[in-house]
């Protein structure tokens, strides 16, 4: 039987930190955005975007994770 391979929870604490931190990245990015043009406009919009879905991405399954007790030492620990 496999064993599904689990993170510790700190992990999936520094993980909701790290989506964290990237979604105030995209805030701080909203000024340079707004004061871009050409190139550089389009890099700094595309950057927010990859930052803030990989936030919230970051956010979600790592709070998932922890809300269902889905790592080492958790109580569905399987």
């Amino acid at each position: 039987m496999d064993k599904k391979k689990l993170t510790s929870k700190t992990a999936h604490l520094m993980r909701i930190l790290v989506g964290g931190y990237l979604i105030y990245t995209t805030y701080t990015l909203i000024e340079p955005i707004k004061e871009s043009t050409g190139t550089e406009f389009f890099f700094f919009l595309a950057a927010a975007i990859v930052f803030f879905i990989i936030g919230v991405i970051l956010i979600v399954i790592s709070a998932l994770a922890l809300k269902n007790g889905n790592y080492i030492d958790g109580s569905k620990d399987n």
